[in-house]
């Protein structure tokens, strides 16, 4: 390959001129012109005279050639001399020159060296190019020499700005290195040459390790915050003992202790945050003095908590006794008030407020333990718990009241609300359908005895009345939509009691054990009852099929009210004289309430074979084709008692209602058990199941 030709640079041309120079001082010191011409032309006339002269004195002829080579010597001594001091003043000259050049072509080299190096520092290197070209005349050494000069000012100028910027982020660095330390902060190394590295990406490297070090500087003093704050307020909380000052030699620690430690009078009483905020910006949170706080904070953290879950213990079994003791609301209020935080005297304060509280419990063993037993016997009553599981509590009945019969109290309650908790849902369906089983009664108890009692004293004339609904004893126009909402609600028996099945079969097969309603397996009574009112609907449908056919539809209503001399009307009315005697002392709903379900079940029965025969004799047309028979303005005054209320659903007086008849009459308490939520809760659900009833209800009432 051919090589490129290469340009003349400035510091060749410098360097031939400076050889020529000397070249030209060798010439300088080279043997000088003859001067024998010169000195012959001086002595020419000089030989002249002295001939004569030497003739006219009588010398010999030989003088005139000794005078003239004297002469000759002595001029020529003469000119030496002359050419030897020429010579120097020629070196003289021609060295000034050198130096000068020499000095203009140093102090170029410096200056193409220095802008160079500026070019380097700032992150310019290698984007000069030669302004020399082939062919061009060489630049002498004055003009390059400004040319450079101009250029260093050019550079300098942006050098001493960013070396004015640089300063002031090493010496930021240099502080964040004294809080954070080599592993966070990394100083640039101490360069030793001229110009500092001041390139855009040095620069652009030492901000970012400043705003990575600053962003930990700012998290560690968050940490500090937090850590004074948390040591604060647990001083708050305990106030004793202070920390005392440790004998450590780290400066930020002892910076840290004569600064904070003399404030924690004056921040305790005040709780001055602007104490914490100035010992932050103050303090440099090195990894010792987070340290040291933290592990002062967790200290007084766990000091503080140490305490408070003595004052909780305390407070645990203060609570239940202030319930016992019917400890007013407000006197609570007023001891928790006053004895706020964890201090040693707080606690001494809990300790002897539990002391007298035991001492008042002990003194009124008596009252609690009855209290417990109101509640007991609440739970049993709403559980319908029958005679023979009460009795196996046998604490109940002793009147040994001391600390262990009234644990035994306490256990049992907890059993049983345990149990309560776990029959809930069963419990409030058993209550519904209890409801819907009395309202079942009452519906066939008004509308058996109001048609009875109607066929005896009515024509068919005043049935066709409208008015008769408010023109017969007291006015009552909503017992119609009660009585339909009533029968809506008992449509819905069959599905309770198929939902009620289900339940108490997960129930058990969860439990292991029956489910009990007053010592009886509730499931299967409950499908007794079921198969029992399906056998007696069979037998109905029966005796209906097999039974005479209405001969007497066609008789008319006016043979009810005719004379008895007639054999056709008195044979139609003697069914109805037949049952006269249970109806004659039931004319209403309300004398129907007897001591048992049993008892009304045999009223209603006489009732249902009364009516019955008498309208297989005396059906008017009206009748025909309904449903049910028609309403009259009776209306219900009684209803029939929910479990809830002291009686079971099967027939049996309930044991716990005769009980609490014959014990002494309790005074008013306090108790964290409140059946009236409960029955509260259980109507709610009532009435949130009948809601469909209710809109159908009141859309009844608009047409009525």
């Amino acid at each position: 390959m051919s090589s490129l030709p290469v340009s003349p640079s400035p510091n060749s041309n410098i360097e031939r001129q400076i050889l020529t120079e000397n070249d030209k001082g060798e010439e300088i010191d080279a043997a000088p012109p003859s001067f024998e011409p010169f000195i012959n032309a001086l002595l020419e006339p000089a030989a002249k005279v002295l001939t004569e002269l030497h003739e006219r004195i009588g010398n010999a002829p030989e003088s005139t050639p000794k005078d003239l080579s004297d002469a000759r010597l002595h001029i020529q001594a003469l000119t030496q001399k002359l050419v030897d001091q020429a010579r120097e003043a020629a070196k003289d000259v021609v060295s000034r020159r050198q130096r000068d050049a020499a000095e203009l072509s140093k102090e170029c080299n410096d200056l193409v060296s220095d802008v160079d190096d500026l070019r380097l520092a700032l992150g310019e290197d290698g984007k000069r190019k030669t302004r020399f070209k082939a062919g061009d005349l060489p630049e002498s050494l004055t003009d390059r020499r400004d040319r450079l000069k101009e250029e260093f000012h050019t550079y300098t100028a942006t050098y001493d700005q960013r070396i004015i910027k640089l300063d002031g982020l090493l010496d930021r660095l240099r502080k964040l290195h004294a809080v954070l330390g080599d592993k966070l902060v990394t100083l640039p190394p101490e360069s030793e040459d001229k110009f500092k590295d001041v390139t855009s990406f040095s620069m652009r490297t030492m901000e970012q390790n400043i705003q990575r070090a600053e962003g930990e500087l700012a998290r560690r003093k968050d940490a500090f915050k937090t850590s004074l704050i948390g040591l604060s307020n647990s001083l708050i909380e305990i106030v004793e003992p202070l920390p005392e000052a440790s004998n450590s030699e780290d400066e930020a620690i002892v910076a840290f202790e004569e600064s904070f430690y003399p404030q924690l009078p004056k921040l305790i009483e005040t709780e001055d945050e602007n104490i914490i905020d100035i010992l932050v910006e103050t303090l440099n949170p090195t990894d010792s003095l987070l340290e040291h706080t933290e592990s002062l904070r967790a200290g007084l953290e766990d000091e503080k908590i140490r305490r408070e879950e003595e004052i909780q213990t305390v407070y645990d079994q203060l609570n239940p006794l202030w319930d016992k003791l019917d400890v007013d609301e407000s006197q609570r209020e007023q001891f928790i008030n006053t004895n706020m935080g964890s201090t040693l005297g707080v606690i001494e304060a809990y300790h002897q407020e539990l002391d007298r509280m035991l001492e008042l419990k002990r003194e009124n063993m008596a009252l609690f333990v009855q209290r417990i037993r109101g509640d007991i016997e609440k739970l049993w009553d709403y559980m319908q718990v029958g005679s023979n599981e009460r009795s196996q509590f046998t604490a109940f009945t002793d009147d040994s009241f001391n600390d262990e019969c009234l644990a035994e109290h306490e256990n049992i309650l907890a059993v049983l609300q345990e149990e309560k908790n776990t029959k809930g849902k069963i419990l409030t369906k058993v209550h519904l359908y209890n409801q819907i089983v009395s309202e079942e009664i009452q519906l066939q108890a008004s509308i058996l005895i109001t048609t009875s009692e109607y066929w005896l004293t009515h024509s068919q004339e005043s049935a066709n009345d409208a008015s008769r609904l408010l023109g017969r004893g007291p006015r009552d126009p909503g017992r119609l939509i009660r009585e339909e909402k009533m029968r809506k609600r008992v449509a819905k028996k069959s599905q309770i009691e198929s939902d009620l099945l289900e339940m108490l079969e997960s129930w058990e097969n969860e439990n292991a054990r029956m489910f009990l309603i007053n010592d009886e397996h509730f499931a299967e009574t409950l499908k007794q009852r079921i198969a029992s009112k399906a056998q007696e609907k069979e037998n109905k449908r029966k005796g209906k099929g097999g039974g005479p056919p209405p001969v007497t539809r066609k008789a008319s209503n006016s043979s009810l009210n005719g004379s008895t001399n007639s054999t056709t009307t008195t044979n139609k009315r003697k069914p109805l004289h037949a049952p006269q005697e249970s109806i004659t002392p039931a004319p209403s709903a309300k004398r129907m309430r007897v001591g048992s379900a049993e008892s009304n079940k045999g009223v209603v029965n006489s009732i249902t074979k009364s009516t019955h025969s008498h309208n297989s004799a005396i059906k008017p047309k009206r009748m025909v084709n309904k449903q049910a028979p028609p309403r009259y303005p009776i209306a219900l005054s009684s209803v029939a008692e929910s479990p809830a209320n002291g009686h079971d659903p099967f027939g049996k007086p309930a044991q716990a209602q005769a009980r609490s008849k014959t014990m002494p009459s309790k005074k008013s308490r306090r108790s964290s058990f409140k059946p009236e939520t409960r029955v509260a809760s259980v109507s709610s659900v009532i009435d949130h199941q009948y809601a469909e009833l209710e809109a159908i209800a009141a859309g009844e009432e608009e047409d009525w």
